[in-house]
């Protein structure tokens, strides 16, 4: 006989599902950190902050691997991105699943968004990035609840 699930435990089933579903196009792992002295001093402002940075460098992303194709027929890769604060007074952070450019392998592409970090001055330098292997990346965006998600930086691939 199958144990009855309570409410809580029904939406965190539905949230992680639809998040593999959106981290279906993703090949990527990406862990940036944001600088103590960029931070805004509410909450709310630091975390709007943390998005618009976010929602920055996935520009700046497209932009490299597109060209004009980002301006002129919206041309983007797949991205999906949660905020989160490491423990007891941890730092504000993002986890991102970034899709693979279909013109580029997976250490070409690395390099490129490597460099393109190095040029956001809001990013500190505690940049972890790495490919995807398997689901437990999407299990791992999930675990925050949807109260995390940056529903302006999780966009579908397009490129065609």
């Amino acid at each position: 006989m199958r144990p009855y699930l309570n409410r809580d435990q029904i939406k965190a089933r539905i949230y992680r599902d639809f998040m593999v579903r959106l981290c279906k196009d993703t090949r990527v792992a990406l862990t940036i950190t944001f600088r103590e002295s960029a931070l805004p001093d509410s909450v709310v402002s630091a975390s709007a902050f943390c998005e618009k940075t976010t929602q920055h460098l996935l520009r700046k992303i497209n932009k490299r691997v597109f060209r004009h194709g980002v301006r002129r027929k919206d041309f983007r890769i797949a991205s999906v991105a949660v905020l989160e604060a490491g423990g007891r007074g941890g730092r504000l952070h993002a986890h991102l699943a970034l899709g693979l450019p279909p013109t580029y392998s997976v250490p070409d592409f690395l390099r490129l968004v490597t460099r393109e970090i190095k040029s956001c001055r809001q990013i500190a330098r505690q940049v972890d990035i790495q490919p995807i292997n398997g689901g437990g990346w999407c299990d791992y965006l999930a675990k925050g609840g949807p109260e995390t998600l940056l529903l302006s930086c999780c966009r579908e691939a397009k490129s065609s």
